[in-house]
């Protein structure tokens, strides 16, 4: 039997073109969370009614006795990262489209079989919208304009992100070939706090007509929030920018922007 996947599907019809914007690695509990640059996204996001979020994990630092960061060096216990973090991210709320979990809350889940990003989600009322590893996203917008006229309908995939490397691209070359096997046409992930964007393009066999058609398929790598300190500069890693970037879908025809 095939293996199927539940989607989650929206249907957005009010707006020539929506803005995706991913939100991964807040890190809440963290000394080094830079949270006054993610309150300005937040109002950002708010003054405009077409902009939307997706939330790729590690929204808490969950430092636990058995993980790489000490819980000795959060500014507040992981029960607490977790009521701030659905604190802040409640003006959020009615635009998130989807929610995963990250390395972070997975240490939880692994130990104690308890997710503090499935417990976000409840707090915020999203349960329905949260999948714990990868979350397959349908969003169907604007509408029907004549009967010869579909409104456009995008496949996005939404997951946390793995691996690692110094090099800006890192978070891409892990993605890139992911998104071509998942056969998506946006990826979005985090992880790597690398900030980045970048188009791809995969061939499909069209059966009725006999030949091979291009499809494009659009990476976007979601910026950290976390200031240089701590374990990064322990560890000789190099800073990186906290740069938010978004995706714009069209309504009136097929089209993804990934904008940095």
């Amino acid at each position: 039997m095939a293996t199927t996947i539940r989607m989650i599907c929206h249907k957005i019809t009010d707006y020539p073109e929506i803005e995706l914007y991913p939100i991964s690695d807040l890190h809440v509990g963290s000394k080094e969370f830079d949270e006054a640059q993610f309150q300005k996204l937040s109002r950002e996001i708010m003054a405009q009614p077409n902009r939307f979020v997706m939330m790729a994990g590690d929204l808490v630092d969950n430092g636990i006795k058995s993980s790489v960061s000490s819980p000795y060096d959060a500014v507040m216990q992981p029960a607490a990262q977790r009521q701030y973090a659905a604190e802040i991210l409640q003006p959020l709320q009615s635009r998130i489209l989807a929610m995963c979990s990250g390395n972070h809350e997975y240490r939880s889940r692994k130990d104690t079989d308890t997710d503090p990003a499935e417990l976000i989600a409840e707090r915020l009322g999203i349960i329905e919208l949260f999948r714990p590893d990868i979350a397959f996203v349908k969003i169907d917008l604007g509408t029907r304009a004549s009967g010869n006229v579909r409104s456009p309908k995008y496949c996005i995939a939404l997951t946390h992100g793995s691996g690692g490397g110094m090099l800006l691209g890192a978070g891409l070359s892990k993605s890139e070939p992911f998104a071509q096997a998942l056969g998506v046409d946006l990826l979005i992930s985090g992880h790597s706090h690398k900030p980045a964007t970048a188009p791809s393009v995969r061939f499909e066999c069209a059966m009725a007509k006999g030949v091979m058609v291009s499809r494009e398929i659009r990476i976007m790598v979601a910026t950290g929030w976390l200031e240089y300190a701590g374990y990064p500069a322990r560890k000789m890693m190099k800073p990186v920018a906290i740069r938010p970037n978004k995706a714009i879908l069209s309504a009136d025809r097929f089209d993804i922007q990934v904008l940095s």
